[in-house]
């Protein structure tokens, strides 16, 4: 989790805050988006994928977007500005950038305990 969510003010800024995802979600839909998490992609999070004309490529949230620039924030939590005259293409990915099979390794338990933690502050 730690490695693209925060939680309690803890982890990474990347992926959406945990601290929120019980008022946003039930716990079924909240185990669809970790099951799925390329069915429903929140529009913020929507993975972009830049390619330079120098060859270089970037993948990430699409911060900004201007005549003049883009802005790529990638999950290491940098942000790559690229000039709009170096943009060789830049599009819109399909794929959540959260990967599938999350839940593979977790018991039934396990599962239910993460969807607990995840909902215990209503």
């Amino acid at each position: 989790m730690q490695h693209c969510h925060r939680l309690a003010g803890e982890g990474r800024d990347f992926g959406p805050d945990l601290s929120q995802m019980e008022k946003k979600y039930t716990r079924a839909q909240l185990l669809d988006n970790i099951l799925q998490p390329s069915k429903t992609i929140d529009p913020q999070f929507v993975a972009y994928s830049l390619e330079c004309k120098s060859g270089e490529s970037h993948v990430g949230f699409l911060i900004k977007r201007d005549s003049t620039e883009a802005v790529i924030k990638e999950a290491t939590g940098t942000q790559t500005r690229v000039l709009a005259t170096d943009i060789a293409k830049l599009e819109a990915q399909k794929l959540s950038l959260m990967p599938e099979g999350l839940l593979q390794s977790f018991t039934a338990q396990e599962a239910a305990d993460l969807l607990e933690f995840l909902t215990e502050r209503r």
